[in-house]
């Protein structure tokens, strides 16, 4: 493949974690020479001034603010840090709530966690959220419509797992839903796409902890995920890589891109 093929200048990922690849620096080059607009969260505000430091002199690439649910009760949350770094970016991820077995004893902690966040994110506006909501779709989706000012922030659901119901709610809020190849190649997942309008749906690689064809999952595999989901929406593909390039304009339309 060379840098002149239209297809790869069309290639959105809203949720990759370039900082935890073994080579972050390949990855944001092959980002830059194949145009792929990605956003690369993050798991703690500690990681925020490196991969400032990683993207800034990318043109595609940009960096998010995050605080992971499953590390608000270790060494790495600091919410205090997170506040005080929130002017310096557009892009908040990865942020939320995650109910599995592991972290069900922090779950209470979490919850506060994620309110501060959302207030914080609301004074500031402006602000795309990355949010996580594994086995707590329901109570993420409530939080962010009791304590996000959805005129002054837009939300992402990344890999989202929740039942259609609130996933319409979601969508009734504003939300978008970030999609990747293995969501795609499950029931709930290809349901989730046919019951959410084609305007809300984004794509992500969520690499590196997500393997393709046996190595982890990078931005440039995404033009799998399009595929599929040409498939799902039955469209060609290059209309599917302008509706998601459309909804990423969309999704950014407004904000004040400097991260």
């Amino acid at each position: 493949m060379t840098k002149k093929q239209k297809p790869y200048k069309k290639i959105v990922d809203v949720h990759c974690h370039i900082d935890l690849y073994s080579n972050p620096k390949e990855i944001i080059e092959e980002c830059e020479d194949f145009g792929i607009q990605t956003i690369g969260v993050t798991t703690t505000p500690l990681a925020w001034k490196g991969n400032k430091q990683l993207v800034k002199n990318s043109k595609y690439v940009k960096c998010s603010l995050g605080l992971h649910p499953t590390i608000v009760c270790s060494k790495y949350s600091d919410i205090k840090l997170f506040k005080s770094l929130i002017k310096e970016t557009t892009f908040v991820g990865e942020i939320g709530l995650d109910g599995s077995a592991p972290y069900l004893d922090t779950f209470s902690r979490q919850e506060e966690i994620f309110i501060e966040i959302l207030r914080t994110c609301s004074e500031q506006g402006n602000l795309v959220l990355s949010v996580h909501s594994y086995k707590a779709s329901k109570k993420t989706i409530e939080l962010l419509e009791k304590f996000l000012s959805f005129e002054r922030c837009k939300v992402v659901l990344h890999w989202y797992t929740g039942n259609i119901s609130d996933a319409k709610h979601a969508e009734s809020l504003g939300c978008y839903f970030s999609i990747n190849y293995k969501m795609i190649k499950t029931k709930k997942g290809v349901s989730l796409i046919k019951n959410i309008s084609p305007k809300k749906i984004l794509t992500e690689c969520d690499g590196p902890f997500i393997i393709f064809k046996g190595k982890p999952s990078r931005p440039l595999d995404i033009p799998y995920t399009i595929e599929l989901l040409s498939n799902v929406w039955d469209c060609e593909m290059e209309n599917t890589y302008k509706k998601v390039q459309s909804n990423f304009n969309s999704l950014i339309q407004n904000s004040i891109i400097h991260s």
